[in-house]
């Protein structure tokens, strides 16, 4: 069995659907249980990169203890409890935000905005000026 990656196991909670509290505490109570026992191993006179290795294996993989959370609703994120309240509330967010998203993109971004602006005033001139034209070459 590999031994237990612990970067690898907030990235298979976070796939689980756990709460990022959740998270942070088992892997903060693992750590701990990981140096328990391999303090325990090395006082047994055992080395301590072997320790290392013998308490990673012990605690398990990364899949498993990702599997344990996820069979625990308690400890899910709350989009993930009710995905069907979840969904509603991004749908309501999305229509509240969206009208804001153009002044948004303008105060972010006012380069563009100004080339945006110059260009349109030059080709409605331009379209203008054509017309203007046009209407001068028609017979009365």
């Amino acid at each position: 069995m590999p031994a237990l990656s612990f970067a690898e196991l907030a990235l298979e909670l976070e796939a689980a659907g756990a709460a990022p509290s959740i998270i942070a505490r088992t892997i903060r109570e693992l750590k701990d249980h990981c140096a328990d026992a391999e303090a325990a191993a090395i006082a047994e006179g055992t080395s301590p990169a072997e320790a290392r290795r013998a308490a990673l294996e012990r605690l398990g993989s990364a899949r498993a203890i990702a599997a344990e959370v996820a069979a625990r609703p308690d400890l899910l994120d709350w989009r993930h409890r009710w995905p069907q309240s979840a969904r509603c509330v991004d749908s309501l967010a999305y229509c509240l935000v969206l009208p804001a998203a153009p002044f948004v993109y303008c105060v972010s971004h006012p380069a563009g905005l100004v080339r945006w602006g110059l260009s349109s005033s030059l080709a409605a001139c331009v379209t203008a000026s054509l017309l203007f034209l046009l209407q001068m070459l028609l017979p009365a």
